[in-house]
């Protein structure tokens, strides 16, 4: 009843603690996938809101480039309009210098034609003069009576007909230097208002002009600030993408820990199972080995038989192998007794009844009378030397299988062996 108990007792110990390693595991990996697919939401969700931001900057750039191009079609525009008024300026000012060339010229020749006008008055005046002189002459020559004779008289008349021809055609060319004089005024005038027609012409194209390159200067202002927004845009936009492709190398990564944890998830499932199946085949090797044991001790007892020599030479002792356990997986999570805190009723010596080299375990002849536990160390002594060091796991009233800790130097535990 005992036996049965703490077979099951320890059978429950195991399987609890299994489940609880593997409820833990298993709350671990749902947490972890809990978090991974947070994370991943939340990642989809940066992902979409960073897609959203991609497609505004994208229009925006649509819009900036249309706004470009249309602000480069102004740009043309304008300058092909400057360059036009540029060559109608160039036409009118060359006809603003013809204009006062001929200015000057006439100005020149009315000058001239009023120098001359005045040459003309001063002989005019000259001649009227000499003409009064004659006439005078003539009325001195009548009165003295014929003092002069005819020739004298012929050449006064002649003089004086020559005379009055010259002053008529003297009269007509400064009739006509006159006329000329009113017509140079009157051109004069002409050109002087066309002049200032020009210069109202010429300040209107300096002002469409000076229009033209201030429109020009705030075009280009605007170019260059379209094209350091455009820069800051696909500084932006490479961020964005940059970011994009680190939150999708993070997905792809969380994405293989999902497929890692699945298959660990899977793996630690069929050992679990594996371990399950172990532990059972375990427990009925055990308490095979057990009864089988206790069997043989109380065949030794009738037979009295003390030494393991006489026990091999009766050929009792024939122990199918004791899968107990695997030191190579650590101690026992129970509490260990050694001798230092039992009490006096505890046999301090026994032999070694059975060596299972394949399963690393041992049988001592001391057992639950004796006041062993489980979880005790014995030092394996030949000699008056220690050769190894066990741990018992299994335990019977009057035998215990005890697992093989540590072994010493290059001795081996032979049947007979002291334990202590």
């Amino acid at each position: 009843m005992d036996r049965s108990k703490l077979i099951s007792i320890l059978l429950v110990v195991i399987i609890i603690g299994l489940g609880g390693i593997s409820i833990k595991f298993y709350l671990d990996y749902m947490n972890q996938r809990k978090y991974s697919e947070q994370l991943k939401r939340s990642y989809n969700a940066k992902i979409a809101q960073i897609t959203q931001a991609k497609q505004a900057v994208e229009r925006e750039k649509e819009r900036i480039q249309s706004e470009l191009s249309r602000i480069k079609k102004d740009i043309a525009t304008y300058k092909d309009q400057i360059d036009s008024l540029k060559l109608e300026k160039k036409k009118w000012e060359e006809k603003y210098n013809e204009v006062l060339q001929d200015k000057v010229s006439l100005k020149e020749q009315v000058n001239s034609l009023q120098e001359a006008l005045e040459e003309k008055k001063d002989k005019i005046g000259e001649l009227k003069m000499q003409l009064e002189q004659l006439k005078s002459a003539q009325e001195r020559g009548n009165q003295t009576s014929g003092a002069i004779n005819d020739s004298f008289w012929a050449d006064i008349v002649q003089k004086k007909a020559e005379l009055e021809t010259k002053v008529e055609e003297l009269e007509n060319l400064v009739r006509e230097k006159e006329i000329a004089r009113k017509e140079a005024v009157q051109k004069k005038l002409e050109l002087e208002i066309k002049l200032s027609q020009l210069d109202l012409q010429n300040q209107e194209l300096k002002r469409q002009l000076d229009y033209a390159h201030r429109m020009i200067d705030l075009l280009s202002r605007d170019f260059v600030r379209e094209k350091e927004n455009r820069r800051a845009m696909k500084a932006l936009l490479d961020k964005i993408e940059k970011e994009n492709q680190l939150i999708k190398d993070k997905v792809v990564g969380l994405t293989k820990s999902e497929t890692y944890l699945q298959k660990k998830l899977s793996k630690s499932q069929q050992e679990k199972e594996l371990l399950r199946r172990h532990l059972e085949d375990m427990d009925t090797v055990i308490r095979e080995s057990i009864e089988q044991i206790a069997s043989l001790t109380d065949k030794m007892k009738e037979m009295k038989i003390d030494s393991p020599q006489d026990l091999n030479k009766a050929k009792v002792v024939d122990l199918p192998p004791i899968v107990v356990g695997d030191n190579t997986k650590g101690t026992s999570n129970r509490p260990v007794a050694h001798e230092s805190n039992m009490g006096s009723s505890i046999k301090t010596e026994g032999k070694i009844l059975n060596v299972n080299e394949a399963h690393n375990f041992v049988v001592i002849d001391l057992g639950k009378k004796d006041g062993v536990v489980e979880g005790m160390e014995f030092d394996v002594v030949r000699n008056r030397e220690k050769i190894a060091r066990v741990k018992v796991r299994m335990l019977k009233d009057d035998v215990c299988a005890a697992d093989i800790v540590k072994l010493y130097g290059t001795n081996e535990i032979k049947v007979g062996d002291k334990v202590q």
